[in-house]
């Protein structure tokens, strides 16, 4: 009954297969349902009060697969939940104040798989976690201590090539994780050589090595060479292929074909390093709204743009 694409009704009067596939099934005081496999494009997981094996939260904030092709699913309030895809089962890990090696906050909002295929948790007011399949070790913010994390907000979570760990907060900053000391380097937005704005919102390390950052003041690039720091903005100039189409910047994504796109408040940027030229994409171009949340590429190379207004599938010609 908690399921709106089941059948209506287990009492069956009736079925009809039509020229184009599609069955039809009369119920008994439930009216007529249909059924045609070819239009179910995106299977769902949701929360099922009567299958207690179903996902456990419904609010989905990030994912992220392991080498296994198994799922990590990060919840708005539910916890981290573990999806084992031949099994079909949820494996879920909540806070418990009484449990120390338990998730130290249940509003996680960014993952992030290492070389060593342990698990980093970013939560919103809860800090940040790592997780190394057996024990989640805690990292808190704390002012008697400038060695700490910044900020126990955690909105994205980057491994570069280094296997050093990139950490944006939603209110101080960018950090870097020092394995070795086991200590924070900050990198707050006072300085020449930091970032400009306090959010971090995404992290993306070009194949050229160098780091973008995106923020909701412009995108700032560390440059691999120099450690210099690089700002893209928004500013108003008779040629916009200079510009970022908003600087209110939210996800990066650097593709197959070397194009780094940016999702904006104002559209889909992409730049391309050959030509150091910005394209914007707009709803006249195609896309359902202006407003642009997340990017990714399949195996197809083919893009997948999320916007509060549904899903895109964008396909870009490099030339």
């Amino acid at each position: 009954e908690d399921d709106t694409y089941s059948i209506a009704q287990n009492s069956v009067n009736s079925l009809y297969k039509d020229n184009s596939g599609i069955i039809w099934i009369g119920t008994f005081k439930k009216g007529l349902c249909y059924y045609n496999k070819s239009i179910i494009k995106f299977p769902l997981y949701h929360h099922k009060l009567s299958d207690p094996n179903s996902l456990s939260y419904n609010d989905i904030n990030r994912f992220a697969e392991d080498k296994k092709g198994n799922m990590w699913i990060a919840t708005n309030g539910g916890g981290l939940v573990y999806f084992d895809r031949a099994s079909g089962k949820f494996t879920r890990f909540v806070h418990d104040p009484a449990n120390s090696n338990s998730i130290c906050n249940d509003v996680v909002v960014s993952l992030c798989i290492d070389h060593a295929q342990t698990l980093w948790i970013g939560t919103y007011f809860g800090g940040l976690d790592h997780f190394d399949g057996k024990k989640f070790i805690h990292y808190k913010h704390s002012d008697n201590d400038n060695n700490s994390i910044a900020d126990n907000a955690i909105w994205s979570i980057m491994e570069d090539s280094l296997h050093r760990i990139w950490i944006g907060t939603f209110s101080s900053g960018l950090d870097r994780f020092e394995r070795v000391t086991n200590s924070f380097t900050h990198f707050k937005a006072t300085g020449y050589l930091s970032v400009h704005s306090k959010y971090v919102c995404d992290l993306l390390q070009a194949k050229n090595g160098d780091i973008w950052i995106a923020t909701s003041n412009g995108v700032d690039v560390i440059q691999n060479k120099t450690d210099n720091f690089y700002r893209y903005y928004h500013h108003e100039v008779a040629n916009p292929s200079t510009s970022l189409s908003n600087d209110n910047t939210i996800a990066l994504l650097q593709d197959s074909r070397g194009l780094i796109w940016i999702a904006t408040r104002e559209g889909l940027d992409y730049y391309d390093p050959q030509k150091a030229v910005f394209t914007t994409l707009r709803k006249e171009d195609g896309l359902p709204d202006n407003i642009t949340l997340s990017i990714v590429e399949d195996q197809n190379h083919n893009l997948w743009v999320g916007t509060p207004n549904g899903v895109s599938n964008q396909i870009i010609n490099k030339d």
